[in-house]
């Protein structure tokens, strides 16, 4: 595994790995948002701004792309207006989210698995720890 560039921009943080075996290559990328506070006041709307010039490079690297991490956006909730704009950014960039279970203690899945559409990883079996 070689590490590669770990950046904090305004609204999250990331880490990159590029993960190589004898057959396959993926780019796995780890992001933690932090939630709204008032030790951190950077809203929803620069985390979209930032992710979508981020996911629209990331979906150009040559191997399969992994991205997971802890988004701080209630995706279970259909209404919820952050979860609408990351599901329409993700859809608008070939991404496919697979996690469907809560994964936070108030039931809520704010922990992500993204790949590409195209990349066809099986991820059929996504399960949460109690």
């Amino acid at each position: 595994m070689k590490k590669g560039a770990t950046a904090e921009l305004r609204s999250f943080e990331y880490s990159d790995w590029d993960i190589k075996s004898e057959t396959d290559r993926i780019h796995l990328t780890i992001i933690y948002r932090t939630p709204y506070s008032d030790a951190h006041p950077v809203t929803t709307s620069v985390f979209f701004e930032e992710s979508s010039a981020f996911l629209e490079s990331a979906v150009f690297c040559p191997s399969h792309l992994l991205i997971t991490g802890d988004f701080n956006i209630q995706m279970d909730v259909e209404a919820d207006t952050g979860a609408v704009r990351l599901r329409e950014l993700l859809e608008s960039t070939g991404l496919k989210q697979h996690v469907t279970a809560p994964t936070h203690i108030s039931g809520h899945t704010l922990d992500l698995i993204i790949t590409r559409l195209s990349d066809q990883l099986d991820i059929s079996s996504v399960q949460t720890c109690p």
